[in-house]
Parts: structure tokens; sequence; C-alpha cells
């Protein structure tokens, strides 16, 4: 099971998602790719002058509800604003496929919040 946008605002402070939605909306996330029907997230995101970050996020399907775990090469950062950046760049890219048909991951209004910064 992919993690939908409540998912995502469980397990990630609104200050590290609103930094998050920034760097999704700049465009920041590269060569997302989804693994294991969803269960492995990974992305790159570049930076100026340093080497880019590698974020690495881990699912789990708990029944109704998935546990997001993911961390990246920045020091000490777990579910960090660079796993919600690489997260909302794969529920706008629908990448989740099932049975080779891309499925909605969300729906016209999880859409709209995606880019809508969260009252901190």
């Amino acid at each position: 099971m992919f993690p939908a946008l409540n998912d995502i605002e469980a397990h990630i402070t609104p200050e590290r998602l609103n930094q998050g939605r920034q760097l999704f909306t700049d465009g920041r996330v590269t060569a997302p790719t989804i693994q294991r029907g969803g269960e492995l997230i990974t992305a790159v995101i570049p930076r100026a002058g340093s080497r880019p970050l590698r974020v690495y996020v881990r699912t789990i399907d708990n029944g109704n509800r998935v546990t997001i775990a993911g961390e990246c090469s920045w020091p000490k950062k777990k579910n960090c604003e660079h796993v919600a950046a690489v997260l909302l760049q794969a529920l706008a890219d629908g990448l989740y496929q099932s049975g080779g048909n891309h499925e909605a991951l969300w729906s016209e209004q999880d859409l709209e919040m995606l880019f809508e910064p969260l009252d901190a």
C-alpha cells in the first residue's frame, strides 16, 4: 500500500512537511523510483556545490494505515523535509502501479493540498 497524504502528515512534522513541499514545488526531487509495490521509494535531491542527497523511504502496510520510515544522507535526518519532498513527488507523479495500471493515489482535494503549506 502506498502512503496517502494523511499518512505523510501523520509521520512528518508540519514544519518539515512545509519545507519538503517547497523542495517539491521547486522541482528539486530527481530520479524518484518505487520498488516492491511501494515498500521502498528512493530519489535524489541535488544540492549546489555539494553532493546530492540520497533519500530512502520504507513503508509498512498496517492494514488501514501506512507507517513511514524515511531517511536521507543529510546527517541525523529521519522523516525529514527531504523525505517529505520525495513522498510528495511520488504522489504527484503517480508512480505507483498495481497490475500494470496507474492508480489514482489521491483525491482532487489531496492533489490541491500537495501545493498548500500547512499552518505550523
